[in-house]
């Protein structure tokens, strides 16, 4: 029994030695005046987006998570990574994500702080992860593929979601179509 222990201690240990996150971390920055709502395409990762009132500036912080050693992990992020904030017409776009594609199955994440205007109505479409939305009086319309959502003191809320638990506090209306998880 006692060489078992070490064997599978020993394996333990082998496992944790071969496994490294590289991560860094960016500043995304958009004047938010004229705009009339704000999209964000996200791709695997933890995203909290915080309405502040009277802002008129869209403020994203990103942190980029990539598993493996660091040279390895800036060339996938220089090849694959897509992350942008961007003005069209009089929408706000933020885009977060990676590219897949032959030859990669790679596990990284982008984990994104997001501060924007309170009054802006806001759409998410995003691939995995938990999500909060907080103190945005304008509409919220989710679509989710799996993780948890938290929503909260916000205007009309619209959550097409495939997998995990919701929670709503403080808002307007709901119109809610759930795969799977607790409301």
């Amino acid at each position: 029994m006692r060489g078992f222990i070490v064997m599978a201690m020993f394996a333990v240990s082998l496992s944790h030695a071969g496994s490294h996150k590289y991560s860094e971390v960016r500043n995304l920055e958009l004047d938010a005046s004229g705009l009339s709502d704000m999209f964000i395409d996200a791709g695997a990762g933890a995203l909290i987006v915080n309405g502040v009132e009277g802002s008129d500036e869209i403020v994203v912080v990103a942190t980029i998570v990539v598993e493996g050693e660091e040279e390895e992990a800036r060339k996938l992020i220089e090849k694959r990574l897509r992350l942008d904030l961007e003005r069209d017409g009089d929408r706000a776009i933020l885009k977060a994500g990676f590219n897949t594609g032959w030859g990669w199955d790679g596990d990284a994440a982008i984990d994104l702080d997001v501060r924007m205007p309170a009054q802006l109505p806001l759409r998410i479409d995003d691939g995995s992860g938990s999500i909060k939305v907080h103190d945005i009086v304008s509409s919220v319309r989710i679509d989710d593929g799996s993780g948890s959502i938290e929503l909260g003191n916000s205007g009309d809320i619209d959550i097409d979601d495939g997998s995990g638990s919701i929670t709503l506090e403080d808002t307007g209306g709901v119109r809610i179509d759930d795969g799977s998880g607790s409301i």
